[in-house]
């Protein structure tokens, strides 16, 4: 089984390209896996390019080969649905994995638009049940399976209590992010524990923290620099607007370090093993959160490792990758009847 993934570029910084690149560098699902870019986040320019590459690619593809397409929102349902299109029309396996945090409420304000897709692929899978339940109801020929992105555990990572008072927060730094009440809070969290520092990390967004004591704000990083700084830290903040399954507080929990976070997405599943949660917009109560687990080693400690072993034993390449071995095996059976 030849398994060929259709996403953003995984030499770049982002939480797709993030899980394509574990897809390829693990081999994980198949017994051969390879990412074909049909986009590079922060750069829009080479798409059209990229894009006809792809369609190449699928016109070459033959028995033993599945489609793998990484799909969220607007231009990826154009970029990502024309291969998709494509592969269907030559009988190919197909499967479309649903990404980012607004996926259910775009296909219920565009449902015409998201069924003409989704109706491309044997398989459908998604992060989140809300997503799943959107994939059903708009293409009920599909199989729709929850399959969550892998994770590398740190097997060799140190505890959370053995490290300095450090919150690390990684994403696109914007208001989707919540690094507005990140900021706000900041301020409470510092004053509470003069010696507690804040590293914010990641793109630009629509917002930058202004300087003050104890926040630094850091450029995007590779996920492999984004692992060695959560060695370092003994928190991870994430408190969003929206998400679906965020890359960072996976890479967080693998890495035996707690979260603090909203209860948007998955990301209330994920807390009952490993995390905090706050309300949304909540400047106080991510403060609290935040003292609380600066201040006590030991909570830290607790939650760092409950939240590894979850996932260890749901989210690591090999259980990620049983779990698409049997969706790509489903998928060329489906392809088979169909045709």
């Amino acid at each position: 089984m030849r398994a060929h993934h259709f996403g953003p570029h995984p030499d770049h910084v982002g939480g797709m390209a993030t899980v394509l690149a574990l897809f390829a560098e693990l081999q994980i699902g198949a017994d051969l896996v390879t990412v074909h870019p049909t986009w590079i986040p922060g750069d829009r320019r080479p798409t059209m390019r990229l894009t006809l590459a792809a369609l190449g690619v699928v016109q070459r593809l033959g028995p033993g080969d599945v489609v793998h397409v990484h799909l969220s929102t607007r231009g990826s349902l154009i970029r990502e649905g024309a291969i998709l299109l494509d592969a269907s029309r030559r009988g190919l396996p197909t499967i479309a994995s649903l990404h980012g945090a607004d996926f259910a409420d775009f296909a219920g304000r565009n449902p015409d638009f998201v069924r003409r897709i989704l109706r491309h692929a044997r398989v459908v899978t998604a992060l989140s049940e809300d997503a799943e339940a959107a994939a059903r109801d708009l293409a009920p020929d599909a199989l729709t399976r929850l399959v969550p992105n892998p994770i590398r555990i740190q097997e060799d990572a140190h505890p959370a209590s053995q490290t300095d008072r450090i919150a690390l927060f990684a994403g696109e730094i914007g208001t989707r992010k919540g690094i507005d009440v990140l900021e706000s809070a900041w301020s409470l969290v510092h004053h509470r524990v003069p010696s507690a520092r804040c590293l914010v990390v990641g793109p630009d967004g629509d917002l930058t923290p202004r300087p003050r004591d104890g926040l630094t704000v850091l450029p995007a990083r590779s996920p492999a620099a984004i692992g060695e700084l959560l060695q370092d830290a003994r928190v991870a903040v994430l408190p969003s607007r929206a998400e679906a399954m965020p890359m960072f507080l996976l890479e967080a929990m693998a890495a035996a370090r707690p979260f603090v976070a909203t209860p948007v997405g998955a990301n209330a599943r994920l807390a009952k093993r490993g995390g905090i949660l706050v309300e949304v917009g909540d400047r106080d109560g991510l403060a609290d959160a935040l003292v609380r687990v600066l201040e006590d080693p030991g909570l830290a400690e607790r939650l760092g490792t409950s939240g590894q072993s979850f996932c260890r034993s749901t989210r690591s390449p090999a259980v990620v990758g049983a779990a698409y071995d049997e969706v790509y095996r489903e998928a060329a059976s489906r392809a088979r009847r169909q045709d």
